[in-house]
């Protein structure tokens, strides 16, 4: 049981629009992800879960390495019911605080990323068995590891890895502190435990939406861990970059 098993979060096809030109582009810095995860870690399997609207072209499958797995969640019901309630949400919320155009944009994002992520997570971590593995890392598609990461960055036995707890940037936000979510992990001897967790983060997040407040996974995930720091190891290191739109790149050290 020496294997780490990624979960390789993606969304090739956020849209059922017939948008050719877009999938190749996020396929092709999906493929950048796994060829990170593969230089680094030789003996891992890596599951991609794929929550776009539509299935992936198939032609790309061609070129899926043989330790990839696609578990997709195309055409889910839990979330199509998601994407129905963001409007609600974002009129509620702009009610209570008079958010303009931009926010809630920024807001109606950030619902749709977060409950949909935390669901995706939430159904493999309770459906699915991670006894053949030693380590599982949550890696979101399209992030890369840097040609410097280690694997000793999230190798820690009977404990969670996250990036230090850092003060929350939201204003109105009700949680203090968050973690970088697009990068953690866990020891695979915990997965009862990161059941309770994931799914009181999916909980949470529910919650704190009705109530027209401002949340999103990575105040949450911190608000559900905040009890068991006996069980987390915070890295000072990740070493990840991503690209994510024309013009914005993120370097993570």
């Amino acid at each position: 049981m020496s294997k780490t098993l990624f979960l390789l979060s993606s969304a090739i096809n956020p849209s059922l629009e017939n948008e050719n030109e877009k999938e190749k582009i996020r396929i092709q810095e999906t493929f950048s992800s796994i060829n990170s995860i593969n230089v680094h870690y030789r003996d891992c399997d890596i599951w991609m879960l794929d929550s776009g609207k539509k299935e992936i072209n198939r032609h790309y499958y061609k070129f899926f390495p043989a330790n990839l797995r696609v578990i997709n969640f195309w055409g889910d019901k839990n979330i199509q019911h998601i994407t129905d309630g963001k409007q609600e949400y974002v009129n509620k919320i702009t009610r209570r605080y008079n958010l303009s155009e931009k926010h809630q944009k920024l807001v109606g994002d950030c619902y749709i990323k977060s409950l949909t992520e935390s669901y995706v997570m939430k159904t493999v971590i309770n459906q699915l068995s991670f006894s053949d593995y030693k380590n599982v890392i949550k890696l979101s598609g399209r992030y890369c590891l840097a040609p410097n990461h280690k694997k000793e960055f999230l190798d820690h036995p009977g404990k969670y890895t996250f990036s230090e707890a850092i003060p929350s940037n939201q204003r109105l936000c009700p949680v203090d502190y968050q973690y970088l979510t697009y990068l953690w992990g866990f020891c695979s001897s915990l997965q009862e435990d990161v059941k309770e967790t994931i799914n009181g983060v999916h909980s949470f997040l529910k919650e704190t939406y009705d109530n027209a407040e401002v949340m999103d996974l990575e105040h949450s995930m911190f608000h559900n861990t905040k009890h068991k720091l006996d069980k987390i190891y915070n890295t000072k290191l990740m070493r990840l970059y991503a690209r994510m739109g024309a013009d914005t790149y993120i370097f993570v050290d």
